[in-house]
């Protein structure tokens, strides 16, 4: 209902609770119309990757931060970011992390980010969504987080670092302790 209510929003046409609404089934399809409005969802028989091979396993690139300062770090980047596709750069270099954006109109931002990084003495450059990354830093509300790496992997995971002596309600802690956020990098 909620799609064919957004439907008749773009179509400027009211949908009314006692409007009739026609389904039809198909082998591999279910469609339904209302006030002259009509969408239609297809099957897709394919089997979906395991959930488990998009988590990355044996990182060794781990940078740990406090969630407030790298959400605001992040929000400065995203300014300055190409607005296609708020893409950022990590850049580590002796275990030190730059975060680093620009846009089309040639304007640059290069900040050095205040973390722990332990990435072996391993240089490398991964590019993210800036605002994906906001999304998880607003989500959560643990002080540290910890972005997690591996080299075999494209994929960026998010988890919280649990201290000892948190402020935080025992349900958030709780539901945070197990939370794991993944992000796909961009092809620089």
């Amino acid at each position: 209902m909620l799609a064919l209510n957004e439907k008749s929003k773009a179509a400027n046409k009211d949908v009314k609770v006692n409007d009739e609404i026609t389904l039809s089934v198909g082998q591999n399809y279910i469609s339904a119309t209302i006030s002259g409005i009509t969408i239609v969802s297809k099957l897709i028989d394919e089997l979906f990757p395991s959930i488990r091979n998009l988590i990355p396993t044996n990182c060794n690139r781990i940078i740990s931060i406090e969630r407030d300062y790298f959400k605001e770090v992040l929000r400065r980047a995203l300014i300055l970011c190409n607005p296609k596709n708020n893409a950022i750069v990590f850049e580590v270099v002796d275990n030190s992390l730059n975060i680093l954006a620009s846009n089309p109109q040639h304007e640059d931002f290069v900040e050095h980010v205040e973390s722990g990084c332990e990435c072996e003495n391993d240089n490398f450059k991964m590019a993210f969504n800036a605002q994906f990354l906001i999304d998880v830093c607003n989500t959560l509300t643990s002080p540290k987080i910890q972005l997690a790496m591996a080299k075999s992997s494209s994929n960026l995971k998010i988890t919280t670092i649990q201290e000892e002596n948190a402020d935080n309600n025992a349900a958030n802690i709780s539901r945070e302790k197990n939370a794991c956020y993944i992000i796909s990098r961009f092809q620089l």
